[in-house]
């Protein structure tokens, strides 16, 4: 389905284990992105980010599945 994927290129200048690092533990993104994470980190495994909206009660949850690893 068109539209259904967010693909964006960076260029971190840092070691590529730091990297995947803060990228991929729960307790690293809700530091700089999420106010909760839950990943199970690995090809066909599914996680949630919540974040909390300012002005509402209700949360925002993005369901994820990882094609690749």
């Amino acid at each position: 389905m068109a539209g259904d994927r967010i693909e964006r290129d960076v260029v971190i200048e840092a070691p590529i284990d730091v990297v995947w690092e803060v990228i991929s533990q729960p307790e690293q993104i809700v530091h700089w992105f999420s106010d909760e994470a839950e990943l199970d980190v690995r090809t066909g495994g599914e996680g949630i980010l919540t974040f909390e909206m300012s002005g509402t009660n209700q949360p925002a949850a993005y369901h994820l599945r990882f094609e690749a690893v």
